[in-house]
């Protein structure tokens, strides 16, 4: 059975529960959310995790809680614990440089300025990590800090929900076919274009 692992990143507490830096959070909930078939949740100090089944695989849907500068420490911790490699993981968290309604995967790659990730590929040692990109952007204040944690506008909201939404379709494309495949499919996709 294949076993796949999706870390979407974000910061606890319900301060932070609607924040743009919750994109990751908020892909994770969804997922659970919409196909409702978890057959066992695990509830540990750096992270939260639950577990979907397939016909063929099983799915490790992670929160991180060390906060997300420290999400390596959580990644780390499951890849040890649940006995996956690198290449089994699937990082989903926000980036500033992508417009709202737009995702972006890739196979690999630097940090782009996002320190969760950051966190992550320094506690792997390797940038090769697959990852999915929520655009949060563009960023409209040079306090970035104030706006990853600041919520959506009534206008991003819409573009928002539909980027999420493509996020959950990735995912579950994912459970059953390659990353490669997932690129081509996903990555030509906006709000703009769809909502033409």
């Amino acid at each position: 059975m294949k076993k796949k692992a999706f870390f979407g990143l974000g910061n606890p507490g319900p301060q932070y529960r609607n924040t743009r830096h919750n994109a990751g959070f908020m892909s994770i909930d969804g997922y659970i959310d919409k196909y409702n078939n978890v057959v066992k949740s695990e509830n540990k100090k750096n992270y939260t995790l639950d577990q979907i089944i397939g016909d063929d695989y099983r799915l490790l849907l992670v929160k991180p809680m060390t906060f997300m500068n420290l999400s390596g420490k959580a990644v780390r911790e499951v890849c040890e614990k649940k006995g996956l490699e690198v290449e089994d993981i699937v990082v989903i968290y926000d980036d500033v440089s992508l417009p709202t309604g737009k995702i972006r995967l890739r196979d690999r790659g630097s940090a782009g300025g996002q320190k969760g990730m950051r966190s992550i590929i320094d506690s792997m040692g390797t940038a090769l990590i697959k990852r999915i990109k929520i655009g949060i952007g563009p960023k409209d204040s040079r306090d970035l800090r104030n706006f990853v944690l600041s919520g959506f506008t009534k206008d991003e909201r819409e573009p928002f929900e539909w980027t999420l939404n493509e996020v959950l379709e990735a995912m579950a494309y994912l459970a059953d076919n390659d990353f490669k495949a997932a690129m081509n499919r996903f990555n030509g996709s906006s709000w703009e274009a769809d909502s033409d």
